[in-house]
């Protein structure tokens, strides 16, 4: 839980609240958390959040951990099963339609986030799970690219500089200059693409982005001085001429640098 008390023996007033807040939602949500095993697909979800998993009488309740819930948006877990139910694990009453298509199973969410932090989905499956194979980064049908935190790559120069964090889903703690974060990724559909970043930072800074050949000096504004509240930056146009694997990458401007936390960059390609 991070905490620790002062010198006095005393746990800071913080530290009390933030315990407080985790007993309340354990008080709900214990039954996502105590006799769970690991997510049963290869790697964590790309919507912001964890999969925790038991098994009962030979079949799997997987349990959707939600951060970032909004209404309509539809959570891909990539396995191969028939879905028996699925429902709020705080009111068995609100349940979610779901569809089994090649790519794995799609959830969709519906109505306002039950809980500001994790919201809970129990995914009831009617056999044990069957995880699809990793899903290559790259492209989906309209030619968009989403790299996110979790699939980040991290080339740490001198020392700790950037790390993924799971309770924010984002890279953190990326204060080093010499630290540089990239993605391997695919591109089958080339052309130009418009790059935005998803990130928060109480100073503005300056970054150099790279990508197929290109790179380029950006500044990025400060957004506030709450960590959490993520924002939108351009960083510009990027041409990619052909088909391939190719490689995104974020590298700090010596003494020019102020660390962020990033969500993702997405890559829109530009209508012809």
């Amino acid at each position: 839980m991070n905490v620790s008390p002062t010198r006095e023996g005393i746990l800071r007033t913080e530290a009390v609240e933030r315990m407080k807040a985790i007993g309340a939602w354990m008080d709900t949500n214990s039954e996502a958390i105590y006799g769970t095993q690991a997510s049963p697909t290869s790697t964590e979800p790309d919507w912001g959040g964890r999969i925790t998993m038991k098994t009962i009488d030979d079949k799997a309740l997987l349990y959707l951990h939600v951060y970032n819930w909004e209404d309509g948006a539809e959570l891909p877990i990539r396995l191969k099963n028939n879905v028996e139910s699925c429902y709020l694990l705080t009111d068995k009453s609100r349940t979610f339609k779901t569809e089994t298509l090649d790519n794995g199973i799609q959830v969709k969410l519906t109505g306002k986030a039950p809980d500001s932090v994790a919201s809970v989905i129990v995914l009831k499956l009617k056999e044990m799970p069957n995880a699809l194979p990793v899903k290559t980064l790259g492209q989906d049908e309209n030619g968009l690219a989403v790299l996110t935190a979790y699939r980040a790559q991290y080339e740490n120069l001198q020392g700790p500089g950037a790390l993924y964090k799971e309770e924010w889903d984002c890279v953190g703690d990326w204060d080093s200059e010499t630290a540089r974060v990239y993605w391997s990724f695919e591109i089958d559909k080339p052309g130009t693409f418009n790059v935005e970043l998803g990130y928060s930072g109480s100073e503005s800074t300056e970054i150099t982005v790279a990508l197929a050949g290109t790179s380029k000096n950006v500044n990025v504004a400060a957004t506030g001085s709450n960590p959490k509240r993520f924002k939108k930056a351009e960083l510009g146009q990027f041409t990619v001429d052909k088909p391939g694997k190719y490689e995104f990458s974020l590298m700090p401007v010596a003494g020019k640098w102020n660390g962020i936390n990033l969500k993702d960059i997405k890559l829109q390609p530009l209508k012809k």
